[in-house]
């Protein structure tokens, strides 16, 4: 069974971190448990050198966490069926996991599972979240499902709503309507221009606050790559713990996919980071 080689970069305001500290925004999803194990057997390596949880990183410095494929999976263990009908059938989907197969990777993902979930039904992936965010995956069963599930998305009757606590203060309701170029690159670019496809823009609502924070509730119709994370960094409210929109931080990124409406499909799922959580309540 392959390794699995994570590998991360520190950055500067991580520097003189002790390394398991500065592992937890490094590694985003990976548990204390997880985390104590790689130290145990001698997997967390600095440069190229196994190092132990006291050591003082410094910007630059490339770590990487070598794992078994079995213990990579263990992340996995909180999956779970939320819902299961005729054509359709929702999962959870841990942070710090892929949603799909990446061409090349040994690392797990949710889709290489959904076989084991929903033997002989023909399972298919309807939609993707980012590796740092969790939330509500959808799966079709068998193409025609899946195509039916894209063409309510493009007529606009889907309803996405994710949770996310933000940097700065959102007093009111905001509509983000800008056009994304999505076309190479890890980042996605909020061009100043309105959205070519009016159903691709991103309502955001306080929820509550804290110092310096808010919770927002998220609501999208359809959605690109990294449109939420990209429409709120340009609305000068990044999300905590997005190191590729604003900083990291040592939660991880508190994004979270928590509701999901369809004509075949409605389900709800709270975030584990937040889970009494309600609406309207800022």
């Amino acid at each position: 069974m392959d390794d699995v080689h994570n590998f991360f970069r520190v950055t500067e305001e991580m520097a003189g971190l002790r390394l398991d500290k500065a592992l937890i925004s490094l590694w985003p999803g990976s548990s204390l448990r997880r985390r104590r194990r790689a130290f145990d057997v001698g997997a967390v390596l600095v440069d190229g050198t196994p190092r132990r949880p006291g050591f003082r990183v410094q910007a630059g410095q490339e770590v990487c966490v070598v794992e078994s494929r079995k213990e990579c999976c263990a992340a996995l263990q909180d999956l779970t069926v939320l819902a299961e009908m005729e054509l359709f059938a929702a999962v959870n989907k841990p942070a710090g996991v892929h949603s799909a197969m990446v061409a090349g990777s040994p690392e797990p993902s949710v889709e290489a599972l959904l076989p084991g979930l929903f033997p002989d039904r023909s399972p298919l992936l309807a939609n993707r979240l980012d590796r740092a965010t969790s939330g509500i995956l959808v799966v079709a069963f068998g193409r025609e499902a899946l195509d039916m599930h894209r063409r309510w998305e493009a007529q606009g009757l889907l309803e996405k709503r994710y949770l996310a606590w933000v940097r700065g203060v959102l007093e009111g309701e905001l509509l983000v309507d800008r056009e994304l170029d999505t076309a190479g690159g890890r980042r996605v670019r909020v061009l100043d221009k309105p959205a070519a496809d009016p159903l691709r823009s991103t309502q955001v609502a306080p929820v509550r606050r804290r110092p310096g924070e808010t919770l927002v509730s998220v609501l999208i119709r359809k959605g690109a790559r990294h449109q939420i994370r990209a429409h709120l960094a340009w609305a000068g409210l990044p999300i905590v713990g997005d190191e590729l929109y604003g900083e990291a931080s040592p939660g991880g990124l508190m994004l979270h996919h928590c509701e999901l409406s369809s004509p075949g499909l409605t389900v709800a799922l709270p975030p584990a980071w937040d889970a009494a959580w309600t609406v309207g309540e800022a």
